[in-house]
């Protein structure tokens, strides 16, 4: 079973869900679940979280919000959010999105939350699908997923995203150091992990070919982005070692990624020793 979201808190134009009931190696941050409006259920399944929750963008009134947070939230995070809801549909020329948040600090000084959104709508009737509506730049220090519009999102039972890769350009991976200079193809659908008992929540999965030498050098564009933004030439040995490996003048290989969005977004080069991706070859 992949638990349920159970009201946490209310006030006159929401409600705050959190997601409970599932085990470790499951969601290890904080997971939630925005409803605009009143008179709403005490909780939902995953499933109708997914399924009964989708409004008309048009409309002005979001349905269900996704939140991942690194903590969990403090008395007064319902409102805070709601302004930051407010001004992501302000954003949108008043289109009322669904969204996936990254939120990296719930309770910040200033009051005023910051995160890195995913904006999705309801694909004609179908309650299982959508797709994305404004193009998604999901950063990861120096490293950054692009998810284009239009690009088509699923998920059978609630607990896992499925977006769609279509002709090899809906889903991209970039380093925007200079720029961005794409790295590598990613060859198969994102994979976001929501309420999965199975991996932990707020990341995403998938497969990607790489190729070093010639013109366009995969690792080494990978390897600078993560250099500069971690400070220290040894975190990309020490993390793509099993990748260095493979590191032969125009070879082709495939990795599997994993990377989440809630890591910092910083672009200095004095930051904590800790890439947020580890890409490692894929058993053949």
């Amino acid at each position: 079973m992949a638990g349920e979201f159970t009201q946490i808190d209310a006030n006159a134009t929401g409600v705050l869900y959190a997601l409970t009931g599932v085990e470790p190696p499951g969601p290890q941050v904080w997971t939630g679940l925005y409803r605009m409006g009143a008179g709403l259920p005490a909780g939902y399944s995953v499933v109708n979280a997914w399924t009964q929750t989708w409004l008309a963008p048009a409309k002005g009134v979001n349905g269900g919000i996704y939140i991942v947070a690194r903590a969990s939230p403090t008395a007064g995070f319902l409102g805070r959010l709601q302004t930051l809801v407010t001004k992501l549909n302000s954003n949108a020329k008043g289109f009322a999105y669904r969204y996936i948040l990254w939120i990296d600090n719930p309770d910040p000084a200033d009051g005023i939350l910051s995160a890195q959104a995913l904006a999705f709508s309801q694909q004609g009737s179908d309650s299982s699908s959508g797709t994305v509506s404004i193009l998604a730049e999901l950063k990861l220090r120096n490293i950054v997923l692009v998810i284009a519009p239009d690009t088509r999102v699923t998920s059978a039972d609630g607990a896992a995203l499925r977006f769609v890769q279509f002709a090899g350009k809906s889903i991209t991976l970039s380093q925007r150091l200079f720029g961005s200079s794409q790295i590598g193809t990613v060859t198969s659908d994102a994979a976001f992990a929501l309420a999965d008992p199975a991996a932990p929540g707020g990341g995403f999965s998938f497969d990607m070919t790489l190729t070093t030498g010639g013109v366009r050098d995969d690792l080494a564009t990978l390897r600078t982005g993560i250099v500069y933004s971690t400070g220290e030439a040894a975190n990309y040995r020490k993390e793509f070692s099993t990748a260095l490996a493979k590191e032969t003048t125009g070879k082709t290989f495939t990795v599997s990624v994993r990377l989440n969005p809630i890591h910092p977004t910083f672009s200095s080069p004095a930051l904590p020793s800790s890439p947020t991706t580890a890409p490692r070859p894929r058993s053949r």
